[in-house]
């Protein structure tokens, strides 16, 4: 289910670098797929993991997308991400995303700072999708590594 997730992912990352959204459809097939699966592969009773799961982003999250700090392409993306992996591992991809999206905002602001010659303080906006694929390659390496 890794390599789905992953594909679904990087498709998402395309799409937001390119157009600056995440296509709905591309959302709905991931959740899709990922029940498939969960049922192919006789996970019934994953079944009911997989709409806490994808709530869960949600509703931790909606308080960010009311400040427009995160926009909801990038919740539902996190939704997909819950509908693949476990509760304890979406916690966890969720928070090394957050950081990533920290260090990637900040590096944006500085290298406006620093080498833009007519910064005027605009706001510095980053696409997120990049930080949660990030955090999921991360999260992978740190299971394979730790085996």
């Amino acid at each position: 289910m890794n390599v789905t997730l992953q594909v679904f992912l990087m498709c998402a990352v395309v799409m937001d670098l390119s157009t600056g959204k995440i296509s709905n459809r591309l959302i709905c097939w991931a959740l899709i797929s990922s029940i498939m699966l969960r049922i192919l592969g006789n996970e019934a009773g994953s079944v009911a993991m997989f709409f806490l799961n994808i709530s869960i982003p949600v509703i931790v999250l909606y308080l960010l997308f009311q400040l427009r700090a995160l926009g909801a392409g990038d919740i539902k993306l996190f939704s997909v991400v819950g509908a693949y992996v476990f509760t304890y591992e979406l916690i966890n991809i969720m928070s090394l995303a957050f950081l990533f999206g920290g260090v990637i905002g900040a590096s944006k602001m500085a290298f406006r700072r620093v080498f833009a010659d007519n910064y005027d303080g605009e706001i510095v906006c980053i696409h997120f999708s990049v930080a949660i694929w990030l955090a999921h390659m991360t999260h992978i390496l740190g299971v394979y590594i730790w085996k």
